[in-house]
């Protein structure tokens, strides 16, 4: 049964590296975020009340914070599975006119843009939270055994959603294909070890 075990292995490894990865996620993403809600209120503060020196310097010092982990928070966004994606803005130009484009989400998440009524740091925010979510989401399942019977299961669907292939408009047909090639090989694999050790004990 030196399969079994070595199954065993593989997937308690899984599971520990997937715990400590999520922790330490989680861990990165509620610092930055208390970091960022921390710059928010100061730079709105520092904007009511610009002679304020001591606030002007704890905003630059935080906002140089953000902007050098920026990279990293950027990917811990995309590693929870929200992707970066552009947001129509609109920008005072002076005189009574304002400019509409779009911009870039998390690479303008230091700047303080309107929305509608919304601002950038208002859906950097959220986004934050929500990635908060799926990494404590993650830390559960991992401890959970029906996770990684399901894992098992339906290994190729996860390997096919983990490496995010593109299967194109057929991607749900060929995941069942996988999944039903899979299944049957794993049963003619049992049903071949079983037997190997049945003939193995009638010998000796």
């Amino acid at each position: 049964m030196k399969e079994v075990f070595l199954l065993f292995i593989v997937f308690l490894f899984c599971a520990i590296y997937k715990i400590i990865d999520s922790f330490f996620a989680l861990y990165r993403c509620e610092k930055f975020k208390k970091q960022y809600i921390e710059y928010v209120e100061i730079s709105y503060q520092v904007e009511k009340n610009k002679d304020d020196k001591n606030m002007s310097d704890k905003e630059n010092s935080l906002w140089e914070i953000i902007e050098e982990n920026k990279v990293e928070i950027i990917k811990l966004f995309n590693k929870a599975g929200f992707e970066n994606y552009e947001v129509p803005v609109t920008v005072p130009t002076g005189f009574n006119h304002v400019t509409h484009r779009n911009v870039d989400l998390y690479e303008n998440m230091t700047k303080l843009i309107s929305i509608g009524e919304l601002s950038i740091p208002v859906l950097i925010r959220q986004t934050f939270i929500n990635a908060i979510g799926v990494y404590k989401y993650r830390i559960r399942e991992s401890l959970n055994p029906l996770y990684w019977i399901d894992v098992i299961l339906f290994l190729p669907q996860k390997t096919l959603t983990y490496l995010k292939l593109n299967i194109g408009k057929h991607g749900e047909i060929i995941t069942r294909i996988c999944n039903t090639v899979y299944w049957i090989l794993s049963v003619f694999y049992v049903i071949f070890r079983l037997y190997y050790l049945y003939a193995n004990n009638m010998v000796h």
